[in-house]
């Protein structure tokens, strides 16, 4: 009996702990998937949670009144779906790149429906976005996710984080690191839209009677397609360059624990 009322004590630490990984579910690449099913979420948090608390010197002490409880929960749960919203930004930063990029290709209007997220994405947006998942799986982001995940657990302790200035000030640098990413992953199909925009022009301009409109949106898509099946091979060091940024933040916003 008393055996068992040992481990009963260490149930509300369990919970935290399982609150805190729970949150990486919800906003992390990959991991909040739709298609993955809430009992695997929900077993994979659990495992962990085990893991971790297993790892713990002694329980944690529990608030008093329900208020400063829930409020502790959801500062739990916020801290993990923060490194996952964190992760996640890289794949926001290709997506509007390949917005961009089927909007000056014309393929802006050609648009698949997504069942997982219920939908419709552009073709351009989802082919870019399955190849840095791809990119992302090969380096081992979705490790390294989950480790600095498990490394706040000696960084931050239960019941122990709050939103501060340092926390909005991370998501701007992440913020910023996923426009750039946006605009280098873009750059290369905007300057041959825009070449090809001008020599269209100069074509036009010296040969009048040749309707250049008819044929400019193929040249338009053939042109571009050629320079993305070349520039698409920039994907894997931009995303390697913006997934050091974001683990760095990340390490920077959870700085080791002075002794």
């Amino acid at each position: 009996m008393t055996e068992l009322a040992g481990y009963v004590i260490w149930a509300p630490t369990l919970m935290l702990v399982i609150f805190r990984l729970a949150g990486i579910f919800l906003t992390a690449p990959l991991l909040a998937e739709p298609s993955i099913p809430g009992v695997v979420k929900g077993t994979v948090a659990m495992v962990l949670g085990l893991a971790v608390t297993a790892r713990m010197v002694s329980p944690v002490a529990l608030p008093g009144d329900w208020v400063s409880l829930v409020l502790g929960i959801g500062a739990e749960t916020l801290l993990g779906a923060t490194i996952g919203f964190a992760a996640s930004l890289m794949f926001q930063g290709v997506e509007l790149g390949a917005e961009q990029i089927g909007q000056q290709m014309g393929l802006a209007l050609a648009s698949v429906f997504n069942p997982l997220w219920e939908e419709s994405i552009s073709v351009v947006s989802s082919l870019l976005h399955m190849t840095a998942l791809v990119i992302f799986l090969a380096i081992g982001g979705h490790r390294l996710m989950v480790q600095g995940l498990l490394e706040t657990f000696d960084k931050v302790p239960l019941m122990g984080f709050s939103m501060s200035q340092g926390v909005l000030d991370a998501a701007v640098a992440l913020m910023t690191a996923a426009f750039v990413l946006a605009v280098k992953l873009s750059a290369p199909i905007l300057v041959t839209m825009l070449l090809v925009g001008t020599a269209m022009g100069l074509i036009q301009r010296t040969m009048p009677q040749l309707n250049i409109l008819s044929a400019g949106f193929q040249v338009r898509i053939m042109v571009s397609a050629m320079v993305l099946a070349v520039s698409v091979a920039s994907l894997l060091p931009l995303v390697q360059q913006a997934w050091q940024i974001t683990m760095t933040t990340i390490a920077r916003l959870f700085p080791a624990a002075t002794p």
